[in-house]
C-alpha cells in the first residue's frame, strides 16, 4: 500500500488589485511561500504553492480550495497592499469550504498589526517572527493532532467570550 503525503498548502496573493488594470509580472517568484515550503518539504510533506499572480482571483480561489481538500493545514502571506485583501478573501473561501482546517498568515503586516488580521476570524494564527521556523513548528503538531495553540511566536485571535445563560 502506497502512502500518500500530508498536504500542506500555500498562497501567495495578488500584488495589485486587478480592477486598476495592473498585473504582476507573470515572472516574479512567490519568494516568501518559497521560503517556508522548505522545512516541511525537507520533512516529508507535500507542499502545494498556488501563486494567485498567474491567475484570474477567481481562478486562483478555486484553485486554493480544491488543493486544500484534505490538506493539513494552510498558510499564507501578507505584506502590505492588496496582498492583504486578496489573502483575506482567498482565506475566506478556504474557511467556507474547509472550517476545520488550520490557517495561518505570516508576513510584515501579521508581524506588526498581528490584531488586525487576526480579528477577522479567517485566519487560526499569525506569526510574529521569522516565520521560516514558526511555519514548521505549526505543520508539525498539526499533523500530530494536538493544537498549535501554545507554540511560541504565534498570535490569535481573541476567545469569544461565553453566550450570557
Amino acid at each position: 500500500m502506497i502512502q500518500q503525503k500530508k498536504r500542506v498548502v500555500l498562497y501567495f496573493p495578488h500584488l495589485a488589485n486587478p480592477r486598476f488594470r495592473y498585473t504582476a509580472s507573470k515572472d516574479l517568484l512567490p519568494l516568501s511561500v518559497l521560503a517556508i515550503a522548505g522545512i516541511p518539504e525537507r520533512e516529508g510533506y507535500e507542499v502545494v504553492i498556488i501563486d494567485g499572480n498567474l491567475y484570474p482571483a477567481q481562478e486562483a480561489h478555486r484553485l486554493l480550495v480544491e488543493a486544500c481538500e484534505g490538506a493539513l493545514c494552510y498558510g499564507t502571506t501578507s505584506i502590505l497592499g492588496y496582498q492583504i485583501t486578496d489573502g483575506l478573501h482567498a482565506t475566506q473561501r478556504v474557511k467556507a469550504m474547509h472550517p476545520d482546517l488550520p490557517t495561518i498568515t505570516g508576513g510584515w503586516f501579521p508581524s506588526v498589526a498581528p490584531e488586525q488580521l487576526l480579528a477577522s476570524r479567517a485566519y487560526d494564527s499569525g506569526c510574529l517572527r521569522q516565520v521560516e521556523i514558526t511555519f514548521a513548528e505549526f505543520v508539525r503538531p498539526c499533523a500530530a493532532v494536538p493544537s498549535p495553540d501554545d507554540l511560541p511566536g504565534l498570535a490569535h485571535p481573541p476567545r469569544r467570550p461565553p453566550p450570557c445563560p
